[in-house]
């Protein structure tokens, strides 16, 4: 990324977030858990420039901590650089949203991903995996350089 500038940004994302956040695949995401205490974890994600796409699993404590409450924070970092976004998260649990979001982040390790026939195999993994989405809409940032 070049220069980056300090920013905040009260009502979604600026230009240079949305080139931030679309330029890496890693996030730290943070829920708040029963207590209320956080829940902290690294997970690979997909950016569409609207919104924010993670495969989870049904049983993790972020899938079970967004269903009860669904406001998030994550950092994206890059060295020294982080970008800190709040939003609000909805775990997508049904096809065929599932699976369309789950290929978008599939489709950054995977460019058979798209390939005829592949809905039913990665369908099926979904399944056995019991696998959801989390999907992230962002309200606010800040970006550090």
């Amino acid at each position: 990324m070049a220069d980056i500038q300090v920013e905040h940004s009260t009502s979604g994302l600026t230009e240079q977030m949305r080139r931030f956040l679309a330029e890496h695949r890693l996030m730290v995401l943070a829920t708040g858990g029963p207590t209320g205490a956080p829940n902290v974890s690294t997970v690979v994600y997909a950016y569409d420039g609207n919104d924010v796409v993670v495969s989870s699993k049904r049983y993790t404590a972020h899938s079970r901590n967004i269903a009860r409450v669904p406001e998030v924070a994550f950092v994206v970092n890059d060295g020294r650089a982080q970008l800190m976004v709040y939003g609000r998260a909805a775990v997508i649990a049904d096809d065929p949203e599932r699976l369309e979001l789950s290929k978008r982040v599939f489709r950054r390790f995977n460019p058979d991903t798209d390939k005829p026939g592949q809905d039913e195999a990665i369908r099926a993994r979904l399944d056995a995996e019991q696998r959801t989405v989390i999907r992230i809409v962002p309200g606010r940032g800040h970006i550090n350089p």
